[in-house]
């Protein structure tokens, strides 16, 4: 009986577990967007505040690994003369939480950075965090909702499949 009663335990646990994987991708797109706008805010001070190179700017405003890998890919592209609309849009496809939506924004507000003044990259990295904002306060009551079903339903399907085979 104990065996049993361990055996059921483990089942079910097992299956919160598994829930709690599939629902990681709703809450790593709301966590990379979050990261993407404060990585915007941020850039924005740097640029027009500390009046900084772009490619230094990249650089210090990149908080998280992840955007830190995005940044320093850009900053080198700026470094060695490279296209930035080439360089932006492999760091935004390489971050695999945004949505394609998100990329576009980012793929098109990028690039211009590295030939307008200072005053226009203050507003158009403002534009592009109130985006991105935007994007994830609509996402983030739904992703959450999502994230929470799909734990329940790994639960319950570990719940039913117990008393099934008891």
């Amino acid at each position: 009986m104990m065996a049993k009663g361990l055996g059921g335990l483990l089942v079910v646990v097992s299956a919160a577990l598994i829930g709690r994987y599939l629902a990681e991708p709703y809450r790593q797109r709301v966590r990379g967007l979050a990261e993407w706008t404060s990585f915007l805010e941020r850039l924005k001070v740097e640029i027009t505040f500390r009046q900084r190179p772009i490619a230094e700017a990249f650089e210090i405003s990149a908080a998280t690994p992840s955007l830190k890998n995005a940044s320093r890919c850009l900053g080198e592209a700026l470094t060695h003369g490279r296209s930035l609309a080439e360089a932006s849009q492999a760091a935004i496809v390489s971050d695999r939480r945004l949505g394609p939506e998100e990329q576009s924004i980012l793929a098109e507000l990028i690039p211009p950075l590295a030939s307008a003044p200072a005053w226009w990259q203050g507003q158009a990295l403002d534009h592009g965090a109130e985006e991105i904002s935007r994007i994830l306060t609509g996402i983030r009551d739904e992703f959450s909702k999502k994230a929470r079903m799909v734990e329940t339903l790994s639960t319950l399907a570990g719940v039913t499949a117990v008393l099934i085979l008891l």
